[in-house]
């Protein structure tokens, strides 16, 4: 099963998303441990609510990859709206983001760990670590304790 890519417009729930989004001319925002707080914080926002289960995440110094469930009666393109003008208004620095984001719904279990194995990989692939866990706003830390999980949901 190949996987599919859903207009951001489309209003479906209770469907496993790998999400992208990136701040404007991939600016590093990110990279200052207050702002990359924020962004976390904001998706812990949604998690804690009940809007989405997150399975993992990675903030970037200029951009966010996060796997999560949408659920009923939230959507995609809603969330995404809130996050990012979240963001932006918490840090004050006009627009932030580029516009749009890149979403894809994860079919099946494969795609699913191909996905988180990505996103945890991805600061050892940009070079800000050697290793996957050492890297402060990722869930890879969480999934290696082997504990209860934090920030994200099992």
């Amino acid at each position: 099963m190949s996987m599919w890519r859903v207009p951001q417009n489309r209003k479906l729930s209770d469907v496993t998303f790998f999400v992208t989004a990136s701040l404007l001319r991939r600016s590093p925002i990110f990279g200052q441990t207050k702002a990359a707080q924020i962004a976390l914080d904001s998706l812990q926002f949604f998690r804690k609510r009940g809007e989405i289960i997150l399975y993992g995440y990675v903030i970037m110094p200029d951009h966010v990859h996060f796997v999560a469930r949408i659920l009923v009666p939230h959507t995609l393109p809603d969330i995404m709206r809130r996050f990012k003008n979240f963001v932006a208004h918490e840090l004050s620095k006009g627009p932030i983001w580029e516009k749009g984001y890149i979403s894809a719904a994860i079919p099946n279990e494969i795609v699913y760990a191909q996905k988180l194995n990505y996103l945890h990989y991805n600061p050892v692939k940009a070079g800000l670590v050697t290793e996957a866990e050492q890297f402060e706003f990722s869930s890879a830390k969480e999934y290696s304790k082997g504990e209860p999980y934090q920030t994200i949901d099992s």
